[in-house]
């Protein structure tokens, strides 16, 4: 599972923001990422969670009834440009195997655009994000496969006045990132191979019809009420 502050201890959660704070200084004068091929082809392929303080996450980090996060995947693929996000949920008796998954496009953003934390694109290292399903599946009950059986879909919508979710690209080599949400969130990933996103699985999601629900708070709420 990636750490949080919900596991990690003060002065190590200050020396990860530390960390992340020098190699972020140190890329800064890498402006126009989105327009450089060299050093766009990093972004695809499959990284893992190491570390966030996404609310999205740590509220995934004090899971009832035995459940547990376990590793938290994304999948990117830059010239199609879609994206997907995989949290694999656990047991510490290994009665439920699970796991939360989000289909999306992600685009460049516009130069002098505004995200949820007031701050300027300046830097040109800004993706818009557009979330397309939110799946929740159990994988596994018991030890038996559930196949399609027990699942939940929901479909994100953004409200208009509601502003664009994005991602800012702080810090990229061939394997580690650094992203910051549109809200300050910091992100830490680590790429385990070059693979994209599977197209079938993405093509088999956006066929199906969920629950519509407001990106952001409203997938949070959503997520909680999944009965886990």
């Amino acid at each position: 599972a990636p750490a949080t502050p919900v596991a990690l201890s003060p002065a190590a959660v200050e020396e990860v923001s530390m960390l992340a704070g020098k190699l972020e200084a140190s890329f800064l004068s890498r402006r126009g990422l989105l327009k450089d091929p060299k050093l766009l082809r990093h972004l695809s392929g499959n990284w893992r969670l190491l570390y966030t303080d996404a609310p999205e996450i740590t509220g995934l980090a004090n899971l009832p009834l035995g459940l547990a996060l376990g590793p938290v995947y994304q999948l990117i693929d830059v010239p199609s440009g879609d994206f997907e996000n995989e949290a694999l949920i656990t047991h510490k008796l290994g009665l439920v195997k699970g796991d939360l998954a989000v289909v999306g496009t992600f685009t460049s953003a516009q130069i002098g655009s505004v995200n949820a934390a007031g701050k300027k694109n300046v830097d040109g290292n800004r993706i818009d994000v557009d979330f397309q399903r939110l799946v929740f599946s159990v994988i596994e009950l018991g030890g038996f496969p559930t196949g399609s059986l027990l699942r939940k879909v929901a479909s994100p919508t953004r409200a208009a006045d509601a502003p664009q979710p994005a991602v800012d690209i702080t810090f990229l080599d061939d394997n580690l990132r650094i992203t910051r949400g549109g809200d300050g969130s910091l992100f830490v990933l680590e790429k385990e191979g070059d693979t994209g996103p599977a197209s079938q699985l993405r093509n088999r999601l956006l066929q199906e019809q969920g629950e519509a629900v407001s990106q952001g708070a409203g997938a949070i709420r959503w997520i909680s009420r999944l009965g886990v």
